[in-house]
C-alpha cells in the first residue's frame, strides 16, 4: 500500500515538474555516446508502444503510466537542448536531445 501511495505521488510530481523541460523546443533525438542522434521512436524495442511520444516530457509520462520509475537530469549547460533519462528497470540511459546538438543521424 505505502509503495502505490509513494509510487502515485511521484507521478503526479514529475508530471508537474516535467512540463517545462521541452516545451520550447520542436524536435527531439536521442543522441548515442558518440553523438550520433536516432529517431525517438527506435526506443519502440525496450519500450513498447511509443504512440505520440515526440519529446522528453511525453517519454518520462509514457513511462510513469507504464509504472516505472524515472530520474531526469537537465545539464545545466546545455539547458533545454538535453535532458538525460534514465529508467533503471528497464535498464534504458537515454539523452534527449535537440537537432542542433547532433553531430549526425542514423537510421535504426
Amino acid at each position: 500500500m505505502a509503495k502505490s501511495i509513494k509510487h502515485i505521488v511521484t507521478m503526479v510530481l514529475l508530471s508537474i515538474l516535467v512540463v517545462p523541460i521541452s516545451s520550447h523546443a520542436s524536435e527531439w533525438f536521442l543522441m548515442s555516446r558518440h553523438g550520433s542522434c536516432f529517431n525517438i521512436d527506435s526506443l519502440k524495442r525496450k519500450v513498447g508502444d511509443m504512440t505520440d511520444v515526440e519529446t522528453p516530457d511525453d517519454f518520462i509520462k509514457l513511462i510513469l503510466q507504464k509504472g516505472y520509475d524515472v530520474k531526469i537530469f537537465e545539464p545545466p549547460n546545455l539547458q533545454g537542448n538535453a535532458v538525460n533519462v534514465e529508467v533503471p528497470a528497464k535498464e534504458l540511459y537515454i539523452k534527449f536531445v535537440t537537432k542542433e546538438l547532433c553531430k549526425d543521424f542514423t537510421e535504426r
